[in-house]
């Protein structure tokens, strides 16, 4: 009998489904609707670590806590404003 996939342990389901399920909750912590109350990016992650084991893959909330915290660049002058 196959299994459900609610039965799956996080790191069973298919990367893709992994990654959405993620970004997701992110999205709903840290963006919020309009006029609602939004958490910094850093406690929203934070959040989602908390989270039950088995709710997110580790490895994927690594990966988005590097892509969300890494440091910004000022954009490049354009050559034409040098």
């Amino acid at each position: 009998m196959p299994m459900l996939e609610d039965e799956l342990q996080p790191t069973e389901r298919p990367l893709g489904a992994r990654i959405i399920q993620a970004v997701r909750a992110f999205d709903q912590l840290a963006g919020g609707e309009p006029g609602e109350a939004k958490a910094a990016p850093r406690n929203a992650i934070r959040e989602l670590f908390n989270a039950t084991v088995d709710e997110y893959d580790p490895s994927v909330l690594k990966t988005i806590e590097r892509v969300v915290l890494r440091p910004t660049r000022a954009p490049a002058e354009p050559a034409f404003m040098r």
